[in-house]
């Protein structure tokens, strides 16, 4: 260890001696020193390492001497302290080298240098780690690239879809005006099998549609959240599959509530349709009651187009017609001389002449034409002939109630006839007052 300098013994003897002249030395000091700063130890060793340099190389001496002379060392208060500092200086220096060479001796250090290889083993792992998901720069440039086509891509997907929706909204126009025309009436039977045909064409081309229109806009959606890129790019991509979901979802609503619309329209126009069928099947049979036709198939298409329940006298009297009023009115005199004649023989009396004057009339056939009061089978049947005529079946068939049994047997062909035509006029006007009540 390296002894710092120390002044020459003169001098400090006579600092001892003259107390005074050690104060006058004292207050000397050069300029630029302090006298509470002493020299720096590495200072020292510097000048004590020239000193014995100049030992080994003479050559140089003269010059390294002068440049210690240019710099001397300041003198110390006293040689007491400057002793003390470099006494303590080398004890420390000692005990740091002692302590040095005694931990690494011992291995005092060996755990925590595993335990900071550990840590550093560990660090490289994650690092790369961080470099294996990160990727290569080219790597990364090529993900770049990827993500900016599929956001490209996904963009012309979403023009597609605009356009889509703009098709969707004109065929919705066109629905809208489908359904205006049904409202202003249609032309029957034609009118509901086209706007049927063209609805339900129409209907299921639109819910086709929307359900794709829906399943692309969930695709994109999940495409751009994946999507790596520039985030204003996603952002607005987003913001576009946004705006399509909702036009998507408004025109899937109207689509339903169209739909909704043609069901009720369909059904109304089928109901409507299906009362003109029947309007017009009963029209057929009161047609064939008129002019005594046969009118079975006007029936079965009443019964297939109309709920109402069929009429037995539709039924029973279909498929050989009744007789017209015309011909029950041509008919009448006949069957009427045939129920005065049974209704005289019933009530002739027991007497001779009662029965001669019965058989006559019967004879001869004799009958009121003009309508006559009284309760005779002859005032009977003039009353019932001016209800005949006069076009009002059911009152002729009341007065013929009143005839005695043997004359309403004698005309019972003709009073069927009648009560069959009757039966099927009043049956036809019932069901045409339902109808037309619908």
């Amino acid at each position: 260890m390296a002894k710092p300098d120390v002044p020459p013994s003169d001098s400090s003897s006579s600092d001892s001696r003259d107390p005074d002249a050690t104060e006058s030395r004292e207050d000397i000091v050069e300029p630029g020193t302090s006298e509470s700063e002493p020299a720096a130890p590495g200072e020292t060793s510097a000048m004590t390492t020239d000193v014995v340099t100049d030992s080994s190389e003479p050559e140089d001496r003269s010059d390294r001497e002068t440049i210690v002379a240019r710099d001397p060392e300041p003198r110390r208060s006293g040689s007491g302290g400057a002793f003390a500092a470099a006494l303590l200086g080398g004890f420390l220096a000692g005990a740091i080298g002692y302590l040095a060479a005694y931990y690494t001796e011992f291995g005092l250090f060996d755990g925590g240098t595993d335990d900071i290889a550990a840590s550093i083993e560990a660090q490289s792992a994650r690092i790369g780690q961080i470099e294996e998901t990160l990727g290569a720069p080219d790597e990364n440039a090529a993900r770049l690239t990827a993500s900016e086509d599929a956001l490209t891509q996904t963009g012309g997907r979403i023009d597609t879809l605009e356009g889509r929706i703009s098709e969707q909204q004109s065929r919705i126009d066109s629905l809208e005006e489908a359904l205006g025309g049904l409202g202003d009436g249609g032309e029957g039977s034609d009118a509901l099998a086209a706007l049927d045909a063209a609805s339900q064409e129409r209907v299921a081309d639109l819910t086709s549609r929307i359900d794709e229109l829906q399943q692309t806009v969930s695709t994109l959606s999940d495409e751009v959240s994946t999507e790596d890129g520039p985030s204003d790019a996603v952002t607005a991509l987003q913001q576009q599959v946004e705006t399509l979901s909702t036009q998507v979802s408004d025109q899937a609503a109207r689509i339903e509530d169209q739909a909704s619309q043609i069901t009720a329209a369909r059904d109304a126009a089928t109901e409507e349709t299906r009362r003109i069928s029947s309007e017009a099947a009963i029209a057929e049979i009161g047609a064939a009651v008129e002019n005594g036709t046969p009118f079975a198939e006007s029936v079965a298409a009443f019964q297939t187009a109309s709920d109402i329940p069929v009429p037995s006298a539709f039924v029973e009297n279909g498929g050989t017609g009744v007789a017209t009023l015309g011909a029950l009115q041509r008919d009448f005199s006949d069957a009427a001389r045939d129920a005065l004649s049974a209704s005289i023989s019933e009530t002739a009396g027991d007497g001779a002449i009662d029965r001669i004057g019965a058989f006559l009339r019967a004879q001869t056939g004799a009958r009121s034409l003009g309508e006559r009061e009284g309760s005779g089978a002859d005032a009977i049947l003039s009353r019932a002939e001016a209800r005949l005529q006069d076009g009002e079946l059911q009152a002729t068939l009341d007065e013929l109630g009143a005839l005695p049994e043997a004359g309403r047997n004698a005309m019972s062909d003709w009073i069927s006839r009648a009560e069959a035509r009757l039966q099927t006029s009043e049956a036809v006007a019932q069901v045409s007052q339902s109808l037309n009540g619908n």
